[in-house]
């Protein structure tokens, strides 16, 4: 219970903007965030997280909050990603995804990256309808600012993670 609280008022909430981690999370999920700004980020494959989109991502005239990105952590620091055949390999051994579901296709936007050691490869769940480190490449440390750990709305979805 200490623990739980202690994790509420270190965080932050947000909402689900868009359509690219779906079925994991869907428009207008409200989420709670860990604040990591300022905090050592271990971060492991399969968090989702709440990053800043890089300036070549973000829309023109964007000043709704849409400068921030639900995604989910693939690959970690000084990894070698590679896109072949809509899979994904890490260090050249496929990588296991169980949080997909269904048709996997989807169009890779670049074949092959080097992580550097502070950096994450961050995509959405729903691969076709996602702008991330597929289009940008990867995310910095420093622009990752939560990882998402409870989903409460809409209650019937209530979920830790």
């Amino acid at each position: 219970m200490i623990s739980f609280i202690t994790r509420l008022f270190r965080s932050r909430p947000y909402k689900v903007d868009g359509e690219s981690m779906i079925p994991a999370f869907n428009r207008g999920d409200h989420v709670l965030g860990e604040l990591l700004v300022g905090q050592r980020k271990e971060l492991s494959r399969g968090d989702v997280v709440v990053s800043e989109r890089p300036v070549i991502a973000i829309r023109p005239g964007a000043s709704d909050g849409s400068n921030r990105d639900l995604k989910r952590v693939v690959g970690l620091p000084d990894e070698y990603i590679c896109l072949r055949d809509g899979s994904i390999y890490i260090n050249e051994a496929l990588l296991d995804e169980p949080w997909i579901a269904g048709h996997r296709s989807w169009e890779a936007r670049g074949s092959q990256w080097i992580t550097g050691p502070k950096e994450y490869w961050l995509l959405g769940d729903n691969r076709g309808y996602s702008t991330d480190s597929s289009l940008y490449g990867p995310v910095s440390q420093d622009g990752v600012l939560a990882r998402i750990w409870l989903r409460y709305w809409p209650i019937s979805s209530w979920k830790i993670f």
